[in-house]
């Protein structure tokens, strides 16, 4: 069967220490999968190949071989940043920072490289939200500057923002044959 796993705050549940659980019995039960973690605030989950890769808040990527059983730190060239979003697609995943950075690994979280040096805006504080449904195109949000779009696996960045007034997108998905992307000026639906 499937296992479903969730990153619980640990400043919301009271618990201590690490904070994934998991559940067989699609959430019927759920038990602490934490062995491992040494970050109690994950933030983000993804797929790639037979790997789980966890974000979290103060120690960068978390990846596990047996389906979140166990954990271990995958942070070779991405270092503790805050990892705000995780997206696969096939043989590649891509981690978005608190401070704007996007990353990309190719051997499942083993070295991670930056590829957001052709946005053109980078700042420093901003979060790097990102999203993808379909082939090899990466969505990027960059808080306040707007949505990027990479069809080369983050080799190059260009602008999609044309007919949206909100810069602040915080969540981009797919509603049909349409992207949907919220934002402090509302919701905008791609044409």
């Amino acid at each position: 069967g499937s296992k479903l796993l969730v990153g619980v705050d640990s400043g919301i549940t009271g618990s201590e220490g690490n904070s994934i659980y998991a559940s067989t019995d699609e959430g019927v039960h759920w038990s602490l999968s934490s062995t491992g973690l040494t970050d109690s605030s994950v933030q983000c989950f993804a797929v790639n190949d037979s790997f789980v890769f966890a974000g979290s808040y103060e120690h960068g990527v978390f990846r596990s071989s047996d389906s979140g059983a166990t954990w271990a730190p995958a942070t070779n060239g991405i270092g503790d940043w805050y990892i705000i979003s995780l997206v696969a697609i096939p043989g590649y995943i891509f981690a978005g920072t608190e401070g704007g950075m996007i990353f990309r690994s190719s051997n499942n979280g083993i070295l991670w490289t930056e590829v957001d040096s052709t946005l053109p805006f980078h700042y420093e504080s901003e979060p790097a939200f990102l999203f993808t449904d379909s082939g090899r195109t990466i969505l990027a949000s960059i808080y306040n500057v707007g949505v990027f779009l990479s069809t080369d696996l983050g080799i190059s960045w260009h602008s999609a923002n044309s007919g949206m007034t909100g810069k602040n997108v915080t969540k981009i998905m797919r509603c049909g044959s349409k992207l949907v992307a919220a934002t402090n000026g509302g919701v905008f639906l791609s044409t």
